[in-house]
């Protein structure tokens, strides 16, 4: 667990407690249950958002495909995720994996015809075509 997020956890039970050893409970310091918690706090908390038919899953996917498109590797995805082998991750997220392939190998592309088309006069506006590339 990062530095961060321990520190985090620590301030939490050092203000909330557990409640039989869990890190999270309710106002009154009993367990969280789902079906209580889906439709009293997920529910309205997704709706204020646009998103009224969220899932818990849906968060969980969110987060692995933001950490994605953000560059964090598979592997280190895969064990935030508790998947024991990131071949699951990569089963799971490689749309997420290709789009951002594809619009890296695009730019990268891109940038390399842009540097030769400012350093040959005669290129024909191959710049462009790179732009065109969906």
């Amino acid at each position: 667990m990062p530095a961060h997020v321990l520190n985090r956890t620590r301030e939490h039970v050092a203000r909330f407690g557990t409640y039989e050893g869990r890190l999270f409970s309710t106002v009154s310091g009993t367990r969280l249950d789902g079906s209580n918690f889906r439709p009293r706090v997920l529910k309205p908390a997704g709706a204020a958002a646009g998103a009224p038919g969220v899932r818990i899953h849906d968060l969980r996917h969110h987060h692995a495909s933001v950490l994605l498109e953000a560059g964090t590797p598979i592997h280190h995805v895969a064990r935030r995720l508790g998947h024991r082998d990131a071949t699951v991750t990569l089963s799971v997220y490689a749309h997420v994996i290709d789009d951002q392939a594809d619009d890296g190998a695009a730019a990268a592309y891109g940038h390399a015809i842009g540097a030769h088309a400012d350093s040959d006069a005669d290129s024909g506006g191959l710049a462009e075509v790179v732009t065109l590339r969906r």
